[in-house]
């Protein structure tokens, strides 16, 4: 199977939901193209392709034919805040323009001057309209063109038949002396332009948090090259070069403090806002606060590999992506534009053979026609709500990495919390050692330490890190084992060879030297099913067991050469927003699952503790899913929160996984949401969000829907007969468009009104 890529681009040009819809259409179709998704909103394309067959210059070439200007987005650094791309200024300019030229024709047609001053009033509407008609018509003549060579029709082609219909009309009746009907023509194209401008800049408004993270980022920064300090550009910061960072700038890169110590501000990117002191060898974020002393930092991670660019990215990739629902109304509006053809075609037809009404009005009523069943509000109904949605969830700290996410979270009805680094903190400490008394066995503390340290020095489990770490604060000196086995879920088994007291217990070499002969030893640390699989007797410590689970420590047991010389005990400490966060979803009607590896009585005190009334205990990481697959069988609507790799099956399978920011990398690719500030509150906030946003799109596609149904029959001039006066002027018809379009995407701006109950980061 040839592999592909992702790639990323901006494009410019397109002005209405159906100039998306035929650049995804024509690219589908080009070999070597897998996906192509354009968002009309972000303005962004998302192509998938096999690069053997073809390259991204000649995407961006095909994209160039269908009339449309694209470019690669690759800068990790692009400058923050709103700027104003050439397109909205010559729009700027064309509406000036059009708002002077227009209003005087308007005047003109409306109070007659020009007869009172001896002038020939036809021919200074023309003179006054044909700038107008050229000037701001020719962006609709240019997307005709290219809807037609493409195939497809879109609102240029309603725009230019209904304003060149209009201008040609009115141009033929000024050389008869007849009436003319330039105002509507100029009118329209001014509405319409104005229209398509306030759209853009509300469109702009949708990226503020992604504005907001590029803020967080200096853009000259000092870097110390050969002893000197030199001022450079972000973008120009390489991997390994030394970073001075003063008190109160920020930190410019993902790097390791070499020199100096200082209290380091991480809100905006953790959510926490008490400082942390930074000394030599701690990890630092781009895009963090350095608050107090001068500090040296050897970037690590810089340009597109920064924890802010990662974050960037995922928003950008989830506003680019498409919702369900959003293909369903595209599906719509692919097939609305050619329906309002035919009815206005119809229209003019009935009008004016049938009725027998005159030339002027049957043009009149096939121009509302074109003019007020503009698609615009229904095809940005959802990706406005869906770019809000990610954005305001990005201000956060919760990461939608698809828009399907936002569409589906709302629907979660079972929340399954694995325990370990999600409710709990996931720093373990060792709060009791207990070793076997024996008399003359020497089994104290120190001892269950060494061989504990023995056993778990090459593995990664926090648990094994919490036992090494003690070893080390004791001053043990720990020797690598011989050999190393780990058991997911139940612990470690480590083989090592020790030196006897016996002074008999020796041999002679070549040399006929006498040596220390070494014995073969066996531990085993982990838990009691761990024991019980290799059938080792622990029934000595069952007493301190049960006290000390039911203060929700985890226990694991050590023995050697299968005797079980001890246990410790590591705590947990339960996170402070983890009860709050339970009884939220709670109250929302949602079922809340505990998952653990840990024993049954751990299990019970920490899911009590938390109000948690149904708990899984002793569940391998290879059943997690599983028992996710289940729930799912029995008609659940499954959300999985985990940190973990033995996280990662699990929220894969369920419907929406989240991955605490804190975790690991692969949990995190395999998880749909991601939540930066690894708080259990946030669960319950990105169901919150999804709901909101889906009550927002189901408003917006519903007035959508209303404002079409009713306006385009009375465009057509079905209340005519009945009242002999109420028809929809043209003028009337953009101006009803505008309010449309712009209401939708007003609404969708409501939702950054939304706010959790605490502070954003």
């Amino acid at each position: 199977m040839a592999s592909t890529i992702e790639k990323i681009f901006k494009i410019e040009g397109m002005d209405c939901p159906t100039c998306a819809i035929s650049i995804e259409r024509n690219l589908r179709n080009i070999n070597g193209i897998k996906e192509a998704s354009v968002n009309y909103v972000s303005s962004k394309l998302v192509v998938k392709y096999e690069p053997d067959k073809i390259s991204k210059e000649e995407i961006i070439l095909h994209v160039q034919q269908l009339g449309y200007s694209a470019s690669e987005i690759i800068s990790a650094y692009p400058q923050s805040g709103v700027k104003k791309s050439k397109y909205l200024q010559i729009n700027f300019i064309l509406i000036l323009l059009g708002i002077v030229l227009s209003s005087a024709v308007l005047a003109i047609e409306t109070f007659a001057l020009i007869p009172q001053l001896g002038v020939n009033k036809g021919l200074v509407l023309f003179l006054l309209s044909t700038p107008v008609q050229i000037g701001l018509g020719f962006r609709f003549y240019k997307g005709t063109y290219f809807s037609i060579k493409n195939r497809s029709v879109d609102v240029d082609i309603l725009i230019a038949l209904s304003t060149t219909i209009a201008y040609i009309y009115s141009t033929v009746n000024v050389f008869f002396n007849r009436e003319t009907y330039y105002e509507a023509s100029t009118m329209v194209l001014t509405i319409v332009l104005i229209g398509e401008f306030l759209e853009e800049i509300s469109r702009e408004r949708t990226t503020f948090a992604v504005n907001k993270l590029l803020a967080l980022l200096p853009k000259k920064a000092h870097v110390i090259q050969d002893g000197l300090e030199k001022v450079v550009s972000v973008s120009e910061i390489k991997e390994r070069d030394i970073v001075l960072v003063r008190p109160g700038e920020r930190i410019p890169v993902d790097g390791k403090v070499i020199a100096g110590t200082s209290l380091v501000d991480e809100s905006p990117i953790t959510g926490e806002y008490i400082p942390i002191e930074k000394k030599q060898g701690d990890e630092v974020i781009g895009g963090t606060l350095n608050r107090t002393g001068s500090i040296q930092v050897l970037a690590g991670k810089v340009g597109e590999d920064t924890v802010i660019a990662q974050i960037v990215h995922l928003v950008e990739e989830a506003q680019a992506s498409k919702a369900k629902v959003q293909r369903i109304a595209d599906k719509v509006v692919t097939y609305f534009i050619p329906s309002v053809l035919l009815i206005s075609f119809f229209s003019f037809i009935i009008w004016f053979l049938v009725l027998k009404e005159s030339l002027f009005f049957s043009i009149k009523v096939m121009m509302s026609v074109l003019i007020v069943a503009c698609p615009c509000a229904l095809g940005i109904a959802v990706p406005t709500v869906i770019m809000v949605g990610t954005s305001r969830g990005a201000e956060y700290g919760m990461l939608f990495k698809k828009s399907e996410v936002i569409e589906n979270a709302g629907k979660v009805d079972t929340v399954v919390f694995d325990k370990t680094g999600t409710l709990t903190l996931g720093a373990f400490t060792v709060s009791d050692v207990i070793p076997r008394m024996i008399p003359r066995t020497g089994f104290d503390r120190n001892k269950l330490l060494y061989y504990a340290g023995i056993a778990e020095q090459y593995s990664e489990h926090p648990i094994a890190r919490a036992i090494i770490h003690e070893a080390k604060n004791e001053g043990i000196v720990v020797p690598r084992p011989e050999r190393f086995r780990t058991y997911p879920g139940l612990g470690v088994e480590s083989e090592f060879y020790e030196k006897t007291e016996d002074t008999k217990n020796t041999e002679k070499n070549e040399n006929n030297k006498e040596t220390e002969k070494l014995k073969l030893r066996k531990i085993l640390v982990g838990s009691q099913e761990l024991m019980d699989k290799n059938g080792i007797d622990y029934s000595y410590f069952n007493e301190y067991i049960k006290e000390l689970e039911m203060e929700s420590k985890s226990i694991n047991i050590i023995s050697l050469d299968n005797l079980a010389i001890g246990i410790f005990a590591i705590f947990d400490k339960i996170r402070e927003t983890s009860k709050e966060g339970v009884d939220s979803l709670k109250r929302m009607g949602i079922e809340v699952i505990l998952l653990t590896g840990d024993d049954e009585l751990t299990a019970k005190s920490v899911a009590q503790k938390l109000g948690i009334e149904r708990y899984y205990a002793k569940v391998l990481p290879d059943k997690k899913a599983n028992l996710v697959k289940d729930l799912q069988n029995r008609g659940k609507f499954v959300a999985m929160v985990g940190d973990g790799i033995n996280d990662a099956p699990a929220l894969v399978q369920a419907n929406i996984g989240m991955a605490f920011g804190s975790a690991t990398d692969i949990a995190i690719e395999a998880g749909d949401v991601v939540i930066i500030k690894n708080d259990p509150r946030d669960v319950a906030n990105v169901i919150k969000l999804s709901k909101k946003a889906m009550k927002k799109i189901k408003q917006n596609l519903f007035f959508s829907f209303i404002y079409n149904i009713i306006a385009i029959p009375i465009a057509a001039g079905i209340l005519f007969p009945f009242t002999g006066t109420l028809l929809l002027s043209p003028v009337i018809a953009a101006f009803a468009t505008l309010f449309s379009d712009t209401s939708t995407i007003l609404n969708a701006l409501l939702l950054r009104r939304y706010s959790p109950s605490f502070e954003k980061i």
